[in-house]
């Protein structure tokens, strides 16, 4: 206990009683000595005693008192004998009431009511739907402020309208703990029921997409779920359900564009009733989809195309010069597809673009691979790299074979000019260098340096020990610059050197900063090509033959780069050189392995998906799904979600040497759909999104519009017509509530599937509609089946609470203090100082006889 004053400024009020006093000292000295004293006393204790009433004195007691609001569950899923099993474990509860517990009891369904505890019932309660939220709240606000405070919930745990996981959370006072109860009655028969069925509500013309059928059971049993789109049967599945809440997906495809009914029943095998085994939800089917598929080389992008239309989808095919500098100019695409580009073929600006035509227009990008792709193509630290749901550095490991390199530098006079005072011959030697760091034993090196003739400064030769690398370094460091510029001549030299090498994988790079005669170069890459012999260029300089190194790269499955910075040159080689040494190109028999789900995957697994003859090494990025790998872990599928649009990683190639036995494989071009499709935008418009959200037996109507300059349509006539099951049509005006925004919310009673078509209307013309669908489910109350625990626990565990298995332990006291009881004091203070006035009046105004 401890003793207090709620409002303690009053006190300063005491500061000046001996003012009062003082003023009226003239007076009091009138009077008699034994008056003047006794005044004093009376009149200084009734101030005093007045100023500490208005601060108003409290003792604070610890408070250990008991709270309980009963809370019971009369919505018409609770059956009789259970609304009796329930009020009978609150009797039993009530058993071990002590004199001082607070006792609560609030009954709910679609609204909640409160109860004296004596049972005696003040208002019915409308049993049509389970407001679990509004009886949480209300009991909240019944319990004590202090003292251990506590809700037993007695539900089957269904609600249908509001959230009670949000009264848990945040509408209840602290430290209330939520305890739940599940008294039940005489055992029914079996019962299974659909809650309810889930769609997308808009889907592409072709696409597949996924019918969620939600169940509820008592028993363990066998189910046949039927569904039919607009009458027509679509899909059949056997499944067995368990006690408790069902979840089954069903794949579906969208065969026709227009207003799609789909209904779900269930034929049990064990059941009691049959009015809830039934339940409808719409979806609007709309165009399948326009697609621009880039292709890096004439021809590759041709089959992937092919099964895109088969799939309904709009193809153009077009080579990556096609990409504009700004992302407006693809928005009449819904999505873009790169197949073995390197982005070496797209300027920063186009990389840039369709990074903001994914990220910012919400667009979908598939990514395809092949020889000049990922690492391969030179996307790493580009806007590519930054989209992709893989990391296209391959990883550091070194398996697959030893690799011969071969350095082809050009040390013509020119390289000799110092620009930032540094000359690019110095930056070459540097580059030479550090290549060479990523070689290990066994592999092969040769560096030649060329001017109008060529010569070998490191002989081609296998590395046996770290200190050949040392010693081939120092020749390195000797090459200087002086004469001409013949290429040809030195290419040709390294290809016959490179012929020669025993190695796997054989590379040749390319340095020059000037031009050269023409020569027969398409011959000696042809040459180089049958040798399985690829080829990387680096120009340094705008005086470089651009076009020429540009196309040495292209046809040697290699990559081109430029630079005008001298001190660029190392950084670049440095990447060429690890990009090669990672083996980012692995080839081989190849067994996808499936990892995890994904709707790319819908319809087919790991195990049907043939082998694969190749692929490009990448790694997989933490936020990533990577659905499909290798058995080295190697990324072959991923996707994620890149700003708000979508991007899809396929490793291997598309119809070509790597994927040659899908040609046998049926589902194929299924494949090649689903991972295109699932990058492509919600088929609605982004200037007119319209929604139709059902609460209860209301919808609430909106729509936000938007103008093509990105300013709000506003002040337009907006309209939306209702049409019902029965199909009678309704129109309603929606007015607008927001800069851009019309919304209303109507009723709609009658159970079944509505169409509702917005219109917005300017100058009298039509300018922009959409049509959505939206379902009243009737009888909700008779769907839910058994008891909800995940949300009972969910309640109890957001508040500290638990289950109670016995009505004792509703009561039972945890002997510990919550909060403190308040008893007020001023009432006697202030009594003391009424009583003491009429004394102080007595002795300063009455005569006394001596």
């Amino acid at each position: 206990m401890r003793f207090g004053f709620d409002q303690p400024y009053w006190l300063w009020l005491l500061a000046l009683v001996p003012l009062v006093l003082l003023l009226g000292r003239p007076w009091l000295r009138r009077i008699a000595a034994w008056r003047r004293g006794t005044a004093l006393v009376l009149r200084t204790s009734v101030l005093c005693l007045l100023i500490v009433a208005l601060a108003r004195p409290s003792l604070y007691w610890p408070d250990q008192r008991l709270s309980v609001a009963f809370v019971v569950d009369e919505s018409d899923s609770m059956s009789g004998p259970d609304r009796v099993a329930a009020q009978g474990w609150i009797d039993q509860a009530l058993g071990g009431r002590q004199p001082d517990d607070k006792i609560a009891v609030v009954r709910f369904g679609r609204q909640a009511v409160s109860d004296p505890a004596s049972g005696e019932r003040r208002a019915p309660v409308d049993g049509t739907a389970t407001n679990l939220e509004s009886a949480l709240r209300m009991a909240g606000d019944m319990l004590s402020p202090t003292g251990e405070r506590r809700i037993v919930l007695l539900s089957d745990g269904w609600e249908n309208v509001g959230d009670a996981r949000e009264a848990a959370a945040r509408g209840l006072p602290q430290d209330v703990q939520v305890t739940f109860a599940t008294p039940a009655g005489p055992a029914e028969q079996p019962e299974v029921a659909v809650r309810g069925v889930e769609a997308p509500r808009l889907v592409r013309e072709g696409g597949t997409f996924e019918a969620n059928v939600i169940l509820d059971s008592t028993v363990d049993t066998d189910v046949t779920i039927n569904l039919s789109v607009d009458g027509r049967p679509s899909t059949e599945e056997r499944v067995t359900v368990v006690p408790g809440a069902n979840r089954f997906t069903l794949p579906m495809r969208a065969r026709s564009q227009g207003f799609r009914a789909l209904r779900a029943q269930i034929t049990p095998v064990a059941d009691t009733r049959s009015d809830n085994n039934v339940a409808e939800t719409v979806a609007v089917v709309k165009d399948a989809g326009r697609v621009i598929v880039l292709e890096g080389h004439p021809g590759e992008g041709a089959a992937l195309a092919q099964m895109l239309r088969d799939g309904g989808l709009e193809v153009d095919v077009q080579p990556p010069t096609f990409v504009p500098t700004r992302p407006e100019a693809l928005e009449r695409f819904d999505g873009v597809a790169l197949v073995n580009v390197s982005a070496t073929q797209l300027a920063l600006d186009q990389q840039r673009t369709l990074q903001r035509y994914v990220q910012d227009l919400g667009r979908g990008m598939l990514v395809v691979g092949g020889n000049t792709s990922y690492s391969l193509g030179g996307y790493a630290q580009t806007p590519l790299d930054e989209m992709l749901p893989v990391s296209p550095a391959p990883p550091p490991r070194r398996d697959e074979g030893s690799l011969a390199l071969f350095l082809v530098v050009d040390k013509s006079g020119s390289m000799d000019l110092y620009r930032s005072d540094v000359s690019k011959m110095a930056m070459a030697r540097e580059a030479a260098i550090l290549a060479t760091e990523s070689l290990r034993p066994g592999d092969t090196l040769g560096v030649l340096g060329f001017d109008s003739r060529f010569a070998w400064a490191v002989q081609p030769a296998r590395i046996g020990s770290p200190n050949d690398v040392k010693v081939a370094q120092g020749q390195i460091a000797a090459i200087r610059a002086d004469g001409g510029t013949s290429i040809f001549p030195a290419l040709e030299e390294a290809y016959k050197a490179a012929e020669k090498a025993e190695a796997r994988q054989k590379h040749v790079i390319l340095l020059t900063d000037g031009q050269s005669y023409d020569a027969d170069y398409a011959t000696l890459i042809g040459k180089m090509q049958a040798a399985q012999i690829t080829l990387s260029t680096i120009a340094m300089g705008s005086d470089s033959d651009t076009k020429l190194l540009t196309r040495l790269a292209e046809i040697g499955s290699g990559r081109y780069y430029f630079t005008e910075r001298s001190q660029d040159i190392p950084k670049i080689t440095t990447k060429e050189a690890t990009i090669v040494t990672r083996n980012a190109l692995v080839q081989g028999r190849v067994v996808p392995r499936a990892t995890e789900p994904s709707p790319v995957l819908v319809g087919l697994t790991g195990s049907q998906i043939p082998p694969l003859a190749g692929y490009v090494s990448t790694t997989s990025r933490p936020r990533a799904n990577t659905v499909l790998v290798t058995e080295k872990g190697d990324p072959l599928l991923a996707h994620w979600q890149s700003g708000l649009g979508r991007v899809v990683a396929w490793t291997s190639d598309a119809g070509g040497a790597w994927t040659d036995e899908w040609g046998g494989w049926t589902d194929s071009s299924r494949f090649w759909q689903q991972a295109m499709r699932w990058t492509l935008p919600e088929p609605s418009q982004s200037s007119f999104a319209a929604t139709a959200e059902v609460v209860g037996d209301r919808v609430n109507l909106r729509a936000q519009s938007v103008r093509p300059d990105g300013r709000y349509a506003d002040l337009l006539d907006t309209r939306v017509t209702i049409v019902t099951p029965q199909g009678q049509a309704r129109e309603l005006q929606l007015p607008q509530t927001a800069p851009g925004t019309y919304a209303l919310s109507t009723v709609a009673s009658e159970p079944g599937v509505y169409e509702a078509r917005f219109f917005q209307h300017e100058n009298g013309e039509a300018v922009r509609e959409e049509t959505l669908g939206f379902t009243i489910q009737g009888n909700n109350e008779l769907r839910s089946v058994g008891v909800n625990r995940t949300l009972l626990e969910r309640l109890a565990g957001l508040t500290g609470g638990r289950e109670l298995p016995e009505p004792a332990q509703a009561l039972e006291r945890n002997n510990a203090s919550f909060g403190e009881r308040i008893d007020p004091l001023w009432f006697w203070f202030a009594l003391g100082a009424l009583a003491l006035l009429p004394l102080d009046i007595a002795v300063r105004r009455l005569r006394f006889r001596r």
